[in-house]
């Protein structure tokens, strides 16, 4: 099993800058209650087929030890980062997550203007393919189980947590297969729809119009 560590959000719903429907972001701490926003609003934005994950962890540097690196590294490779938000009516949920991630003990600067707001540029702890990155809709994020909190070996007050005691074995087995099975019905729903693009593209290339039943 790859490493796995839960990082924990503010909630919205596309993480691609404050546009559209997420102009407004609930939960995310006391910075983003204060200023409205947080680093994290691009965390799912593509940008040249890559992906920057943010979050706000204690002191402002990540125990990448926990997670099987030594303490000479200043990173870890094929890491599931899994991010968390809490709901504005309760609980928190599994929002997405990056596969085979690159992930940072210090905060990595970077001045990309598609993280750039108010004439700040946002860096992040983690990096991956954006090919292995997954944004749960709204419905699909209460599809996930709960994340446990006030219980033993459950996330507490820390936006980093590793689930790494012998308490949260089987609920991160349960987390994997739920993820195993959303990215299969993700392959075949991706299979479905190119190859429905191709037929569209042969007909339209034969100059042959078949009727259609209702019009």
């Amino acid at each position: 099993m790859n490493p796995m560590v839960f990082l924990n959000i503010a909630w919205m719903e596309r993480y691609e800058g404050l546009i559209g429907d997420d102009i407004e972001i609930s939960s995310g701490g006391s910075y983003v209650k204060e200023h409205g926003y947080g680093h994290e609003i691009f965390n799912f934005k593509n940008i040249n087929e890559k992906v920057y994950g943010y979050v706000q962890p204690p002191g402002g540097s990540l125990n990448i030890s926990r997670l099987g690196a030594s303490k000479d590294d200043e990173c870890i490779e094929n890491v599931l980062a899994v991010f968390t938000a809490a709901h504005k009516d309760g609980g928190t949920y599994i929002v997405g997550w990056y596969k085979n991630a690159t992930f940072y003990k210090d905060y990595q600067n970077i001045e990309l203007p598609e993280r750039k707001f108010r004439n700040e540029y946002f860096g992040y702890y983690a990096i991956a393919d954006a090919d292995n990155a997954t944004l749960l809709s709204l419905d699909e994020r209460r599809s996930f189980p709960e994340i446990p909190r006030r219980k033993k070996g459950g996330m507490g007050q820390s936006n980093v947590w590793y689930a790494d005691s012998a308490e949260m074995t089987n609920f991160k087995r349960e987390i994997l297969n739920n993820i195993e099975k959303h990215e299969k019905k993700k392959s075949i729903r991706n299979k479905y729809t190119r190859s429905h693009q191709v037929d569209i593209e042969k007909k339209e290339k034969s100059g042959i119009n078949c009727y259609q039943r209702g019009h």
